[in-house]
């Protein structure tokens, strides 16, 4: 909740700036004559419990994993071909705490992935300072893994080279023609993939499912 305060007060902060801006001059709502753009963000990460299969020590374990709201940080590069069509390229990294139940008893863990996506966005036409948009493309995970904690040890499952498609919402706020505030939510979708133990004992988590909500704000530098 300290996450969704800070980016609660990070927007109206935002939003008094951009106002005392406009007072010194018009803005190109066509989003500027700039074509590149780097946006560096960060945000909330929502992800639904999921309920896999541990399987450990010659035995298989129904588990279930809650998710609290994590935090998500990324950096995106983006091209506007036309004012109304845009692609861009970016990384992003969340993470959220967990609570891991499995044979009764519960344990505080990690849920956490690196992704790189490719995106492409439609911008609408608005004759204002606000932009909305939306998009869809895909995401590759580069790293997931889930930790948790026992009584004896650390046990990490991670894995790799998953492919997801999502879909996303956003919203241009234009401060001045090269500076752009954004607000957006994402959904990525995966397919169930297993995670393999670290530590080489050949344990797994079979069957788990990976479909994170992410709600950003970042800012867009027009060059």
């Amino acid at each position: 909740m300290r996450i969704a305060k800070n980016i609660k007060k990070l927007l109206i902060v935002s939003a008094f700036l951009g106002t005392g801006w406009s007072l010194y001059g018009q803005v190109d709502t066509s989003l500027s004559d700039q074509n590149f753009f780097l946006k560096p963000y960060g945000g909330v990460s929502m992800i639904s419990a999921v309920s896999p299969v541990l399987k450990l020590d010659g035995k298989e374990l129904p588990s279930k994993v809650n998710t609290g709201i994590g935090f998500s940080t990324g950096i995106t590069a983006g091209y506007k071909f036309t004012p109304n069509f845009t692609v861009e390229a970016g990384w992003e990294y969340k993470t959220n705490d967990i609570d891991f139940t499995v044979d009764n008893k519960t344990h505080l863990g990690n849920y956490a992935s690196n992704t790189f996506y490719l995106n492409g966005i439609y911008v609408f036409n608005t004759k204002s300072r606000f932009k909305p948009y939306a998009g869809a493309g895909i995401s590759f995970i580069q790293e997931i893994d889930l930790d948790y904690e026992t009584f004896e040890s650390e046990r990490s499952f991670s894995t790799d080279g998953e492919l997801g498609v999502q879909g996303l919402a956003g919203l241009d706020y234009l401060i001045n023609d090269r500076v752009v505030l954004n607000t957006e939510l994402t959904h990525t979708r995966y397919a169930s993939f297993d995670l393999i133990a670290e530590d080489g004992s050949g344990g797994e988590l079979q069957d788990l499912k990976y479909n994170p909500f992410v709600l950003n704000v970042g800012i867009k530098i027009l060059f």
